[in-house]
């Protein structure tokens, strides 16, 4: 997870808690036939369809972790061979290798 853009999702409480965030790299990513394809993918295998999105945005963007607080997600992270899924503090001991 050092090379590549990373994407991170924040319960909102916790967005507001973390002042750094503001200074990472945002890349905007367009809708495109892949990107939905994806996000339907992802849907299919059981994922809501905001967070299928957002996960195919990682994916399109080539984002080498996708980092959630989300359980849900955390506990279906491998049905996404593309991006890698941790939490937060799995990134953090990653970060530490």
């Amino acid at each position: 997870c050092h090379d590549s853009c990373i994407s991170i999702k924040w319960a909102p409480t916790r967005r507001s808690q973390d002042a750094s965030l503001g200074k990472m790299p945002i890349t905007d990513v367009d809708e495109s036939p892949r990107l939905l394809e994806i996000a339907e993918r992802n849907v299919m295998n059981g994922t809501k369809a905001k967070d299928s999105l957002h996960i195919a945005c990682a994916i399109i963007s080539a984002c080498d972790c996708f980092v959630t607080t989300d359980d849900v997600i955390l506990k279906k992270s491998n049905r996404f061979a593309e991006v890698t899924i941790m939490s937060p503090i799995g990134f953090i001991k990653e970060m530490q290798q």
